[in-house]
This record gives C-alpha cells, sequence and structure tokens, in this order.
C-alpha cells in the first residue's frame, strides 16, 4: 500500500450515489448521458412532443433505475400531465 492513500472503504449498493460513480470514474460517461436524456425530455415537454418525451422517458428507465435518480423517475410522469394540462388550458 502506497504512503499517504487510504484504502477505498466498502459501500452497500443502496448507499453508492451518482457522486461516488463519478469521483470514481465508473460511470461518469453515462451519468453525462442520462443528464442529457433528462434535459431532452423536459425539452420535448416544452415542445409539446409528449409521445416523444414519454418515450424517451420509458427508453431510458433502465438507466435511471441503475443510478438510480429516484426524482426523476417519480416525479416526470406527473410533470408530464401537468405540463399538458398547463398547455391546454393557456392555449400555448
Amino acid at each position: 500500500m502506497r504512503s499517504g492513500v487510504k484504502p477505498p472503504t466498502r459501500r452497500s449498493a443502496s448507499v453508492r450515489t451518482a457522486s461516488t460513480h463519478a469521483v470514481r470514474g465508473v460511470l461518469s460517461p453515462a451519468l453525462m448521458l442520462l443528464y442529457s436524456l433528462r434535459h431532452v425530455s423536459h425539452w420535448l415537454l416544452s415542445q409539446r412532443r409528449v409521445d416523444l418525451a414519454l418515450d424517451l422517458y420509458r427508453r431510458g428507465l433502465p438507466l435511471h433505475l441503475a443510478v438510480p435518480r429516484w426524482r426523476y423517475m417519480l416525479g416526470f410522469p406527473p410533470w408530464a400531465v401537468a405540463t399538458t394540462v398547463r398547455q391546454r388550458v393557456t392555449g400555448r
């Protein structure tokens, strides 16, 4: 063991976070892809392409489950419904 270097601590799978993966460099390209996926799905909602936004959400769901991104997984479907209703009411 090199001097001054701490041995890695073992964490359970439930304790691992996206920042842990990003620091270790394991999933950093995947995290960048997931960020883009979330951004594009929200953009599609703003462009009234709910069908494509939900399809993109559905296709990315297994990746978000692996990381896990609970806020996006649980929050996107209600956000999509609210955005659709708001756009129909305001006529945008």
